[in-house]
């Protein structure tokens, strides 16, 4: 190792220092947490800027950026309507102690991000042509349109989409590889995405649709990308985002009203309450690792990994549900730092910093086509993975390489079992 590089290393880990010490001696105030999360934004901004000659990952970065500006503006510079009505752990040392998680993860993502210039054309990855590939998860991705939602009487919100809905993205992504790139493959697929963001969007989903348009984003579009457009599609995507949620409210149409939405959007300073809740859910791991003792702790990481790689779906394994239900009631999700808080302490909000970090820096850069695919769901699925669960990070990627791995056994048998039939067909000529 280079002088010069040892000397930076030594730098970026003095600063993480100089934070934990900061955070053992200033003690959490309504003043001290209302600087911090000024911090947070400029951090998440500056990560933004420094992901513009990585168009892809910047779809990711502007998404961070997005989502701590609401969970800024909404609970500690704005706070008032911005925030969420729900106040169980909303104390001046939980909430403080919540966003000191966040801070440690947004400084330490960039302080060690590589800000290099990556050319689309790097990103790009060699499809495959295979009709039978491509047309046979065509026809699941039909069949899952059509049977992967419940289709209830839309009165109030629930989750309407099942896990294969959900999972249908393994499915866009390895039909997109096997497409050749082929024009009117891209079509289909274009179309299906669109028929899966319609329907989404008609039952009041979001993040499901929102995945499907960074992944038209980051394949269909990816040539086209720049990031003026990063930022526009950003702003439709904000609006698009509040239609839903107003349109949610009453499952009528003809209720949605443009120039009201805008109106409230203006209103609220473009705050999305997602985050806001997700954040809440945060709090509530944060405000439960303060009285469960280390066992359970480490028996809810094992039960974690568990509903990964066996399946196994305890209570104790899903960190926000097993919460909810014993300690503190939340809505849902949590951000990615809070899960890792909770099981490790401030260790584990630099374990999982430092791997997506690694992920974001590595990833890229790798040649082989699994490589590529796997940075991809990890572009497209940022929304679950920052916002609900790690699982989100680590299950779809498991899944796609599994997948991945079979499907490149069934497209070298029928690319074998066609070369051997075009042989036979020149043996009879002959």
């Amino acid at each position: 190792m280079k002088f010069g590089t040892l000397s930076i290393l030594i730098t970026k880990i003095s600063l993480i220092l100089i934070l934990y010490l900061y955070y053992s001696y200033v003690d959490i105030s309504i003043q001290s947490s209302k600087i911090e999360a000024g911090c947070v934004l400029l951090l998440s901004l500056i990560f933004l800027f420094q992901t513009k000659s990585n168009l892809i990952l910047c779809l990711v970065a502007f998404f961070i950026f997005y989502c701590n500006y609401s969970i800024v503006l909404g609970e500690y510079l704005i706070g008032g309507n911005l925030g969420i009505p729900v106040y169980e752990v909303k104390t001046t040392y939980i909430y403080g102690l919540t966003l000191r998680t966040l801070l440690l993860f947004v400084l330490v993502i960039n302080l060690f991000y590589k800000k290099k210039d990556i050319k689309i054309t790097n990103l790009e990855i060699k499809l495959k042509d295979n009709f039978v590939l491509f047309y046979g998860g065509t026809i699941i991705l039909l069949y899952i349109l059509i049977f992967g939602i419940n289709r209830t009487e839309l009165s109030t919100y629930s989750v309407s989409i099942t896990p294969m809905y959900e999972y249908s993205i393994l499915i866009f992504v390895l039909s997109y590889y096997y497409s050749g790139g082929i024009y009117i493959r891209k079509v289909v697929l274009s179309l299906l995405m669109f028929l899966f963001v319609l329907q989404d969007f008609y039952y009041g989903g979001r993040i499901t649709s929102l995945q499907l348009i960074l992944l038209f984003l980051v394949t269909i579009f990816v040539n086209k990308l720049s990031f003026k457009k990063i930022l526009m599609f950003g702003l439709v995507g904000i609006i698009l985002n509040s239609l839903v949620g107003a349109y949610r409210n009453s499952f009528e149409l003809d209720r949605l009203n443009l120039l009201s939405v805008l109106s409230d959007l203006k209103d609220n300073m473009f705050v999305f309450d997602t985050p806001v809740y997700a954040y809440y859910a945060s709090a509530t791991h944060i405000a439960a690792s303060e009285i469960i003792d280390s066992d359970t702790k480490l028996r809810s990481f094992f039960a974690f990994l568990g509903s990964v790689f066996l399946g196994d779906d305890s209570e104790i394994g899903n960190l926000t549900l097993f919460i909810s239900n014993n300690y503190f009631l939340n809505i849902g999700g949590g951000v990615i730092p809070s899960h890792f808080y909770f099981w490790f302490g401030w260790i584990g909000v630099l374990a999982i910093a430092i791997i997506i970090v690694i992920i974001m820096n590595k990833f890229a850069k790798l040649e082989k086509d699994y490589h590529k695919l796997t940075f991809l769901i990890f572009i497209v699925t940022v929304p679950r993975w920052y916002l609900y669960s790690p699982l989100n990070l680590i299950k779809p990627i498991l899944f796609l390489l599994i997948m991945f791995f079979v499907y490149k056994v069934f497209h070298i048998i029928i690319y074998r079992s066609v070369k051997k039939r075009i042989y036979m067909y020149d043996m009879k000529d002959n």
